[in-house]
Parts: C-alpha cells; sequence; structure tokens
C-alpha cells in the first residue's frame, strides 16, 4: 500500500521578507498612536453616550438658531428632529447587521429631498443674490461644525455612517438658518439653505469613493 500511495510532501513555506514584515510592523505602530489621546477616549464610549454627545451638538446649533432670531421656531424644531433621528443612524452599532441597501440610499436622499420640498411650499420675494451668502456661509461652517463632532465620536468614518453623519449635519445647519433667517421663498432656501445639505452630502460621499478607491 505504502508503494501505491507515497508520502504526501508538504510545500515549504516561502520566506518572509524583511521589508514587508518592518512594513506591516510601521502600519500596526501608526494605528495604535490614532487610537491614543482625548479622541479615543471619546471613541471608546458606549454607544449611548456617544450619541448624546453628537445630538448635543445638534440640539445647541438649533437653539443658537432660535435664539439669534427666532424667525420660523416650527420649522427649526421640525429640521432638528429630523436631523436627531438621522444622527442616531450615524452612530449605529458597527457589530449589528448591517441595513438594507435600500435604507442606506433612502436616508441621506430622504434629507435632501425633504428641505428642498420644504423650501419649494414656501413663497416669499425674491431677493439680491448676497443675501443667500449671509445663509450660505454661516450654514455651511455649522454643518462643517456638527460633521466635526460627529467624527470625534465615532468608529467608523466611512459608507453609510458618514453618509447619515452628513445628512444629519445638513439639516442642523438648516434648523440653524430657519431659527435666524426671517426670509422664505423657494428661491432663497434652494439657494442659501437647502444647497447645504446638498453639497455637504455629495462631498462627503465623493470623498468616500477617493478613499476606497486608493
Amino acid at each position: 500500500m505504502n508503494d501505491e500511495f507515497p508520502p504526501f510532501e508538504l510545500p515549504e513555506e516561502p520566506a518572509l521578507d524583511p521589508a514587508m514584515l518592518e512594513s506591516m510592523r510601521t502600519s500596526v505602530e501608526e494605528s495604535v498612536k490614532k487610537e491614543t489621546g482625548a479622541l479615543a477616549t471619546l471613541r471608546a464610549w458606549p454607544t449611548l453616550r456617544r450619541r448624546a454627545l453628537f445630538l448635543a451638538a445638534i440640539l445647541g446649533v438649533t437653539a443658537f438658531g432660535l435664539i439669534r432670531g427666532w424667525a420660523h421656531p416650527a420649522i427649526a424644531l421640525g429640521l432638528c428632529f429630523a436631523a436627531s433621528a438621522i444622527a442616531w443612524l450615524s452612530l449605529r452599532p458597527l457589530h449589528q447587521p448591517a441595513l438594507p441597501r435600500w435604507v442606506e440610499l433612502m436616508v441621506p436622499a430622504a434629507a435632501i429631498g425633504g428641505v428642498v420640498i420644504l423650501a419649494l411650499l414656501t413663497s416669499g420675494p425674491q431677493v439680491p443674490f448676497v443675501n443667500h451668502l449671509r445663509c450660505f456661509a454661516p450654514g455651511m461652517a455649522t454643518a462643517t461644525a456638527v460633521l466635526i463632532a460627529w467624527r470625534m465620536v465615532s468608529r467608523s468614518t466611512v459608507g453609510f455612517h458618514a453618509l447619515a453623519a452628513a445628512a444629519a449635519a445638513g439639516l442642523a445647519a438648516n434648523a440653524f438658518l430657519a431659527g435666524g433667517c426671517a426670509l422664505l421663498g423657494p428661491q432663497h432656501l434652494l439657494a442659501g439653505h437647502a444647497s447645504v445639505i446638498l453639497i455637504l452630502v455629495v462631498g462627503v460621499w465623493i470623498t468616500d469613493r477617493l478613499r476606497r478607491s486608493v
């Protein structure tokens, strides 16, 4: 029997490249260094606490907008509620099963579509272009600040989590603008308000695609 079935010879394992081992060691050390300090402490918090911190940022900018002008409180609070709901999803625990693809696509699309529809349902006079910039500039600054707050507490910065965070930040900025801006009308709300969430979501989506392709 031994002559018919010769002993099986194991293939020789290839020698490990020292340069590759050094590269892997450096990569691991860099990853460890990134997970130290204040940001690592924040991201190590329980999910509920991190969600509460992100929601506090959204509620804070909405309250600041209302204090600044108390222009359209109902719209501001409605947008704040929508932003809070999406913010909750943006910090969804990574160990939970992924949401259906159509849900992931619907969340940012619904956020943008909701703001656009809201703008189209209003009526008001046309205003000079500079009035749009007076809302667009602080709106983008507010949205960026809220997105940075999310980035500080998030454990995943790509894919659905990033898009949901961008949508929540854009809605929060629109809540801030609705609280302090007395102007209504499709022209102003589309150019000065809705453009903020559109640019933010598209920008995050492009950035995410570029990061994945590298």
